[in-house]
């Protein structure tokens, strides 16, 4: 069975079938502390371990994962409607033909169009209007082959809707949808061999992997009108606060607003995705996992992001 468990409950025996919050790959059997301490000191944020192939992680220290968040109401997605569902469903379907020519024009090397990804923000922002919460959830669930689409959809619809829970004018709301849709843009001019190999990363792939952020300011470079926030998130996503980060390993007050708030949104997408093959984090277990993380996140913003998806009508 595959399951989803932090770093810090690694350890030797366990079989690592994927690494989250990194651009590496499965690990295989862990049989050295070593390998253990490079897994617990690293910059990610879980790993996906498969307990038929080897160790499984004490229930005790599952059970404990949400402790060290300080007190608060976590994350209560509510219940949407059928109709709420039945309509948000709609939005990945609608924009899969706008999202597809966007990824294709990227792979080609073309100039990535703003109107083209400002079409399917207008979708997804006419959506949540309805309800905030049912397209937040129909996202998540998603198959192997649309994860890199409805990645990018997930990301642009939490960008979106923390955006407007913090009072951002429309404008800038849409700036920040369109950003989400196109963050990853980038990985559409690395190989596709690369970005699908089931095995670890060698050091030069992984740095390879790691362009992807510089690529895909390129990319939006050439259509000469993209907006700064835009190409500014797409850049500097990965970035940490603690510097350590990547492309550029800036820190603090070179990392702005929108892009710590796109950070979030990134990574709580991802850890609370519910894939066919493994078991998404609950939200607790997501924000526990991210309040750990010294150093990655603006913590005043993830409070406030924990807030937004516990009261989507407004603060």
């Amino acid at each position: 069975m595959l399951k989803r468990i932090r770093r810090s409950d690694v350890c030797v025996g366990m079989y690592i079938d994927d690494i989250e919050g990194t651009d590496g790959r499965s690990l295989g059997l862990v049989v050295s502390r070593a390998t253990v301490a490079d897994i617990h000191e690293r910059n990610l944020f879980s790993s996906i371990i498969d307990t038929s192939r080897g160790r499984d992680v004490a229930v005790s220290d599952e059970q404990s994962a949400a402790g060290s968040v300080p007190p608060a109401t976590l994350a209560c997605h509510g219940n949407p409607s059928r109709h709420d569902v039945a309509r948000a469903r709609r939005v990945p379907a609608s924009t899969k033909p706008i999202m597809g020519k966007m990824f294709s024009d990227a792979r080609l090397g073309k100039a990535v169009q703003f109107n083209d990804a400002a079409k399917a923000v207008d979708q997804i922002i006419s959506t949540l209007d309805e309800n905030p919460i049912a397209l937040i959830e129909v996202t998540r669930l998603r198959s192997k082959d649309e994860n890199s689409f409805l990645h990018s959809i997930g990301v642009s619809t939490l960008m979106i809707h923390f955006g407007r829970w913090l009072g951002h004018d429309p404008m800038a709301v849409r700036l920040l949808g369109v950003s989400g849709l196109v963050h990853d843009i980038g990985k559409m001019a690395l190989p596709s061999s690369l970005l699908q190999k089931a095995g670890s990363l060698t050091g030069d792939e992984l740095a390879q992997v790691r362009t992807h952020p510089s690529e895909g300011h390129a990319l939006l470079a050439r259509h000469g009108t993209m907006p700064n926030v835009v190409m500014e998130i797409c850049l500097n996503h990965h970035e940490r606060l603690d510097g350590t980060g990547y492309p550029r390993g800036i820190a603090q007050n070179e990392i702005s607003k929108a892009v710590r708030i796109a950070s979030i949104c990134d990574v709580y997408d991802a850890m609370t995705t519910i894939r066919p093959y493994k078991r998404a984090w609950s939200p607790t277990e997501a924000f526990s996992s991210m309040f750990r993380s010294e150093g990655q996140f603006d913590r005043q913003l993830l409070w406030q992001f924990i807030q937004c998806l516990d009261h989507p009508g407004g603060p």
